[in-house]
């Protein structure tokens, strides 16, 4: 079963792991209860537990990546912005110029963007 999340901040997804570290405690303690009580059936709790702890560490880990990867982008979005600030005042350009700035870069990309065509064509 895949199960796509969005979160809205780390925080919320650190809730969340920690929710889940909870509840595969909770079906540790539970399974073997059912083993103590109930010897006749064959579940193997330890396998169990295994395979829900990895899959943890893996949604951790992807989720590590995910953050790490908006990092990036977001510092690069950054250092963008500072550039573009750090040229508007070395020449000296006023907030009414720096404000066109979105139309000009809209007007630059329409008329470089390359056309998609279909390998048809």
């Amino acid at each position: 079963m895949k199960v796509s999340i969005q979160f809205k901040n780390a925080e919320e997804f650190q809730q969340l792991l920690e929710r889940a570290a909870t509840l595969v405690e909770q079906l540790q303690e539970t399974l073997q209860r059912i083993n103590e009580f109930e010897p006749k059936f064959n579940i193997d709790t330890k396998r169990i537990a295994k395979n829900l702890e990895k899959r943890l560490i893996d949604s951790t880990s992807q989720y590590h990546k995910y953050l790490h990867t908006n990092n990036q982008r977001e510092q690069a979005f950054n250092d963008l912005v500072t550039y573009i600030c750090k040229q508007c005042q070395e020449h000296g350009f006023t907030l009414r110029e720096l404000e066109k700035i979105p139309s000009l870069v809209k007007k630059f990309y329409y008329d470089n963007a390359i056309p998609y065509r279909d390998k048809r064509d």
